[in-house]
């Protein structure tokens, strides 16, 4: 339907993070969407996730559906380093991060 623009998401595990792989994984992600035509990568934010919605508009991301419970994002793709692409996806890992912390058992790693 959009051939220029995907979804995409970067996960690395808790003993890897700190270490500058996420954004090289993210950089190459995007020298490759790029090299395939990709514009463009698609974000799906809950309507309620204020500190979300702040980030995705101070990077530049572009509003493009409303569906009242969610709220679906255009993010240009650059493959400049510290780009507000780049930066998107450290916070969102952060995030996800410590929501998956939440989620264990007290006492277990």
């Amino acid at each position: 339907k959009e051939p220029a623009v995907a979804e995409t998401a970067v996960t690395v595990v808790d003993d890897e993070q700190k270490k500058g792989l996420g954004r090289e994984l993210l950089r190459e992600l995007s020298r490759q969407a790029v090299h395939r035509g990709i514009e463009k990568f698609r974000a799906e934010v809950l309507a309620n996730n204020a500190p979300m919605r702040k980030l995705l508009d101070d990077v530049g991301a572009e509003l493009v559906e409303d569906t009242g419970d969610s709220l679906i994002y255009d993010i240009k793709i650059s493959t400049e380093k510290d780009s507000g692409l780049e930066r998107l996806f450290r916070a969102t890992a952060s995030q996800l991060t410590g929501f998956i912390r939440n989620l264990r058992p007290q006492g277990k790693s």
